[in-house]
């Protein structure tokens, strides 16, 4: 998770780093784009499913799907995911017996939805300080991270 931090300088003529400007505090990151794709989730399964699932069916769903699948794969161009329903938001009375699986599908413009509102605020927060070091020093900083 990234939090806003506190922007320091270095200068010659000073023996220690002195602050520059002091961040907000303001928190984005992974772990909220995690909690936007579980949110998709629940849209998709039915809250009442997903709360009903086990919290194992919950993390193995999250961690093979999302973490090991699409989110260090996913880079905002057009594309279509197919998942499998997980066993247990299954209507077992509704399958035949050695049929497929059900699946649903996902597409970019989803994905984008869990992302875009995290990075959009992570950017909000990189220009603030940015602009509060040319506010304090008159200069442009020469590293952003």
């Amino acid at each position: 998770m990234s939090r806003d931090r506190v922007r320091v300088c270095s200068r010659p003529t000073a023996p220690i780093q002195q602050p520059i400007n002091l961040g907000t505090g303001g928190l984005c990151g992974a772990v909220f784009v995690d909690e936007a794709f579980t949110g998709i989730l629940k849209r998709v399964f039915g809250s009442d499913k997903w709360a009903n699932m086990s919290a194992e069916t919950q993390y193995r769903f999250l961690h093979d799907e999302w973490e090991d699948g699409i989110k260090p794969t996913f880079d905002g161009r057009q594309r279509i995911w197919k998942l499998a329903f997980p066993f247990e938001c299954l209507d077992l009375n509704s399958l035949k017996m050695g049929g497929p699986i059900p699946k649903f599908t996902l597409t970019d413009q989803d994905i984008s939805g869990a992302f875009d509102p995290v990075v959009s605020k992570i950017r909000e927060m990189v220009d603030d300080q940015v602009a509060a070091v040319r506010q304090n020093t008159g200069k442009h900083p020469k590293v952003s991270l």
